[in-house]
């Protein structure tokens, strides 16, 4: 862990809290907490000059007061850990902004050097075990979709070859159908040349026998006249 004071920035416009708040730091020999208190107004700007880690807000400001003073703040360092630090001892407010992202909610005129330096320990290491768990939960969703994309684009190319399987199938039950119908054909083919054939082999044997007997009775009707 760095040695180097944690950059705590106080949001609030009034001075004599700003003095308590350092001497209530003072009191704790919190060295490792280091405060920057911009002054009067809503002290936003010094946020986006960064190295702030860790938030003390006070509601009534300005320019903004009570839910609306921790949205604006919140929503311009949403990784930061924030405890609010208030004069109104509102449950229901101190409720609801905790549940908005607030670490805490501390009550001005209630608070001890021990509870304060404790509350922003505690602070700290709850935000960075929530922002752990947020990364971790997002790279756990890429790895989801990523999973899933890879699932869907295996499952697309599955059912193409599916598909174009049951399209091979197909056609090769219509090439076996054309097949069968064509040797059907052949064999109904050749069974009528060969009944032709059977057809002129007996005619050829009919007029053979009919040429032998009209051969016989001419030689026997030849022989008789000689006789007589």
């Amino acid at each position: 862990m760095s040695d180097s004071p944690i950059q705590v920035l106080l949001i609030e416009d009034n001075e004599d809290h700003v003095q308590f708040l350092r001497q209530l730091l003072s009191d704790s020999n919190a060295g490792q907490f280091e405060l920057q208190a911009p002054g009067r107004g809503p002290g936003r700007g010094s946020l986006k000059d960064g190295g702030i880690q860790l938030i003390l807000l006070d509601l009534t400001l300005p320019d903004s007061d009570g839910l609306e003073t921790f949205i604006r703040v919140i929503e311009a360092a949403q990784e930061i850990p924030l405890i609010v630090l208030s004069g109104i001892n509102d449950v229901a407010l101190a409720v609801e902004t905790v549940q908005l992202g607030a670490q805490d909610y501390l009550v001005k005129g209630h608070v001890d050097n021990h509870l304060l330096v404790r509350a922003m320990q505690y602070a700290i290491e709850r935000k960075r075990a929530q922002l752990q768990l947020k990364r971790a939960n997002d790279n756990l969703e890429v790895r989801v979709r990523e999973r899933t994309d890879a699932l869907l684009q295996t499952n697309t190319k599955l059912q193409q070859e599916i598909t174009e399987r049951r399209r091979a199938e197909e056609a090769l039950q219509e090439s076996n159908r054309q097949l069968s119908a064509a040797l059907e054909q052949i064999q109904h083919t050749q069974r009528e040349i060969i009944q032709r054939e059977r057809m002129h082999a007996l005619g050829r044997m009919a007029n053979g026998i009919a040429h032998d007997f009209t051969t016989h009775s001419r030689r026997s009707s030849g022989s008789a006249n000689c006789w007589s």
